[in-house]
């Protein structure tokens, strides 16, 4: 556990920047995404053949590329925190295995075999009286505004509608506009705001019946 402590700061769905949020005391309802089948969605974007699956220890080598990549971008809103320093990938491997072991769902979208985005699907607390699942995602520079992070979103979306849950939340910068476009796009609505940030969420609507 300090081993996966020490690579990075996640924030959930929820909006709680700067959290340790592995280790942040929770009672996730285990069962909400372990009951998916597991699933291999394509599309042709671009000319490129984009899959989103769920990601597997096997994948620790490039995520830890891939968050050092977004570490030196120094982004802050992407829902992680990373250091600059290179992220080795026996940390991803420990994050990885934490986050099952909470119930979270980690999805990779891979653009002609190459990992480009992923986004983590945070099971819902059992006290809500709708189940949403948070969200967090980040593509890589090179392939943003590439259909990645929809395909992404819409395997988030898939997932939710087959355990019948409320729907989805995140939280995203206000001057994020191309984000914010893409959320829309997808059906997601703003539910609360602040000075900085906007709260959307997208609701199952199979679910609300």
């Amino acid at each position: 556990m300090g081993v996966a402590q020490d690579c990075c700061l996640i924030r959930d769905g929820w909006g709680r920047r700067g959290e340790k949020w592995p280790f942040r005391a929770r009672s996730p309802r285990k069962a909400d995404f372990r009951r998916v089948n597991l699933f291999c969605l394509e599309a042709r974007l671009d000319h490129m053949m984009t899959t989103v699956r769920k990601a597997t220890e096997s994948d620790q080598a490039a995520l830890a590329a891939l968050l050092t990549s977004l570490g030196e971008e120094g982004l802050d809103d992407i829902g992680i925190v990373i250091d600059t320093t290179p992220v080795p990938p026996e940390h991803v491997g420990a994050v990885l295995r934490f986050l099952g072991s909470q119930g979270t769902s980690v999805l990779l979208a891979e653009c002609d075999g190459t990992l480009a985005g992923f986004l983590l699907l945070a099971c819902p607390d059992d006290s809500a009286d709708m189940q949403y699942g948070g969200v967090t995602m980040a593509v890589a520079r090179d392939c943003r505004r590439q259909g990645i992070g929809s395909a992404l979103l819409a395997a988030a979306q898939r997932m939710v509608e087959t355990n019948r849950l409320g729907g989805l939340r995140l939280e995203v910068r206000r001057n994020n506009q191309p984000a914010i476009h893409l959320y829309k796009k997808l059906a997601f609505e703003v539910i609360d705001e602040t000075e900085t940030d906007l709260k959307m969420g997208w609701q199952n609507k199979a679910a609300a019946h």
